[in-house]
């Protein structure tokens, strides 16, 4: 690629390049094309910013208790003691890998509670709604005259859906899970780059760590209720882990790497605490697994003069997007073209509707001779 300013250096001709492309797109009618070919370049600097981002997963399982139709047969198992209870001992295997927000299908626990059905009271039949228990329908024939037809029910009784027919029903706690994702973004960014632009561009890794949380320790932990001190005590051993290791990975980050460990602080407070929030077998929250990512974004400025005018611009991303707040406005090819495709299109529907009127006339002139 030429470089047309002979004072700039040749490492930055693709930041170069890719504004001339972004300048040259059709929509951008009012921004003269080549921009910077056509403009005096004064500098090009980089404003590179940092990423440092947490996510943090935690499965959230809720449970209501209902009722299911029983057939007598042998019992799953039967929850006596809530001290020794929790969703998470249930289908415990199921945890997902990677970090996403995900719902997985839900499933039943036993309770080993029976009862008759409060619907049938045992009887296994209801009353027919079709015929309110009379086991005929009253019909009205063509004539108007009323007559009766025997219920598709037997005697104006039908089986019990609440039961199946069985007259019994067993208690069941219905449980719903879902794992969410908590994330705490926070940009070390010095340019005028909204962040959430930055967000969407990819950068360079210089630091990526997931540490997930033993699952042996913290299901034994979730019985009956969490203890304050217990969680405090494992949340504060995975804090200690993540600062260590981000000392250890980042010793020649150059950016603020005090900030890296005062955002992981920060961070803990925000994340739902079982300690407060659960209550057993209604609602209970268990962490997963927690990543934390320093990521380096490219910025550039360049400051350029346009026809006698100072401005600046910014080119960000490995994808080099651009971010201009102010740009020269001229009358463009662009536009030109542009324009005269508007005007082509105006004059169709001119010579359309002028047509329609034409035909309209004469339709309406013949109905009138006639």
């Amino acid at each position: 690629i030429t470089n047309p300013n002979p004072g700039i250096a040749p490492a930055n001709a693709g930041i170069i390049a890719a504004v001339n492309t972004w300048s040259n797109s059709f929509w951008r009618l009012t921004v003269p094309e080549e921009l910077l070919n056509n403009s005096k370049i004064h500098s090009i600097s980089d404003e590179g910013c940092n990423l440092l981002q947490i996510v943090y997963m935690y499965g959230d399982r809720t449970g209501r208790l209902t009722e299911m139709p029983w057939d007598q047969s042998k019992l799953g198992q039967s929850i006596t003691d809530l001290a020794k209870e929790s969703l998470w001992l249930y289908d415990s295997e199921n945890i997902p890998q990677g970090l996403e927000n995900i719902k997985r299908q839900g499933f039943y626990i036993e309770t080993g509670k029976t009862s008759l059905c409060h619907r049938c009271g045992g009887s296994r039949r209801v009353k027919c709604w079709k015929c309110d228990g009379r086991g005929s329908v009253e019909k009205k024939s063509d004539e108007g005259y009323k007559y009766y037809e025997p219920c598709t029910c037997s005697g104006g009784y039908e089986t019990c859906n609440h039961c199946f027919g069985f007259g019994w029903v067993k208690q069941i706690i219905s449980v719903n899970s879902e794992f969410k994702l908590l994330s705490l973004p926070h940009f070390e960014n010095k340019s005028p780059v909204p962040n959430e632009k930055l967000a969407k561009v990819s950068g360079k890794s210089l630091f990526e760590e997931i540490m997930n949380y033993p699952q042996d320790l913290m299901r034994p932990m979730l019985r009956g209720g969490v203890n304050s001190n217990e969680y405090a005590l494992i949340q504060n051993h995975v804090k200690n882990e993540l600062h260590k290791t981000i000392d250890n990975k980042l010793k020649n980050y150059d950016g603020n790497i005090k900030l890296v460990h005062e955002i992981v602080d920060h961070f803990f407070p925000y994340i739902p605490n079982p300690a407060k929030s659960n209550v057993v077998l209604e609602h209970e929250v268990i962490p997963v697994r927690l990543k934390v990512k320093v990521e380096s974004k490219m910025v550039y400025r360049v400051n350029y003069t346009y026809k006698s005018k100072n401005y600046s611009l910014w080119v960000f991303g490995s994808e080099r997007n651009v971010f201009a707040p102010f740009t020269p406005r001229e009358f463009t090819k662009k536009a030109k073209i542009f324009s005269a495709i508007i005007v082509f299109l105006l004059a169709i529907l001119a010579f359309l509707v002028f047509i329609g009127l034409i035909w309209f006339v004469l339709t309406n002139y013949s109905s009138l001779r006639f």
